[in-house]
């Protein structure tokens, strides 16, 4: 059992392009780590416009709301790890 403690958040598409943002949670682990999603340090809760399977993150219809940083929280047996480069969106208000 083991846990890669370098987490990082990387963004899949541009929210300001496609009005969606996507996010992955960059962690290894066996076994299989659970992922957990933050915005703003507040533990994220799956609705219609924000859900996830297992490391990758969606938000729909991204307004600027949504503005803030995103972090992720990978656990499994070995242990828990945070990332440690977060995901900051800045969409212009308008």
């Amino acid at each position: 059992m083991w846990l890669k403690e370098n987490v990082s958040v990387t963004a899949l598409s541009s929210a300001e392009m496609r009005g969606e943002l996507q996010l992955r949670c960059d962690a290894e682990g066996y076994d299989e780590p659970l992922y957990r999603w933050y915005h703003n340090g507040h533990r994220l809760r799956r609705s219609e416009r924000v859900t996830w399977r297992g490391r990758r993150l969606t938000v729909h219809a991204v307004t600027v709301h949504d503005n803030g940083v995103y972090s992720c929280e990978a656990e499994n047996s070995a242990g828990i790890v945070r990332s440690f480069e977060d995901y900051v969106l800045s969409l212009p208000v308008r």
